[in-house]
């Protein structure tokens, strides 16, 4: 299989992009666009506002990672964020990484 070059750096694609997300409510999934540089913190207030969870967050880069079929980019979704604890042999899912940055892990489902 052949490699694809790499995308830029998670935080520039979310800030550019925004983030997709699904998110659930008693046991009803729906899926939503949070745009631009503010797009976690809306996404936080949102759920806290409505009374979902978050199932999945999808940026640029994570669903060009799916598509290579790797998760090894995953070690710097994380790197220097002082909320997010590694153990050995745990993974790190993209949304846990980018609920770490703004503190708020409790909104996974």
């Amino acid at each position: 299989m052949t490699r694809l070059p790499e995308l830029p750096g998670h935080t520039t694609t979310i800030t550019a992009m925004g983030v997709n997300v699904t998110l659930v409510r008693d046991g009803e999934s729906a899926a939503f666009h949070f745009p631009g540089s503010t797009a976690m913190r809306d996404l936080a207030a949102f759920c806290d506002r409505y009374g979902y969870t978050v199932a999945c967050i999808s940026t640029p880069r994570t669903i060009y990672r799916d598509l290579q079929g790797t998760r090894e980019a995953l070690a710097d979704l994380t790197a220097g964020n002082p909320h997010e604890k590694h153990r050995s042999g745990q993974l790190n899912t993209p949304e846990a990484a980018a609920l770490s940055r703004i503190g708020r892990k409790d909104l996974l489902t």
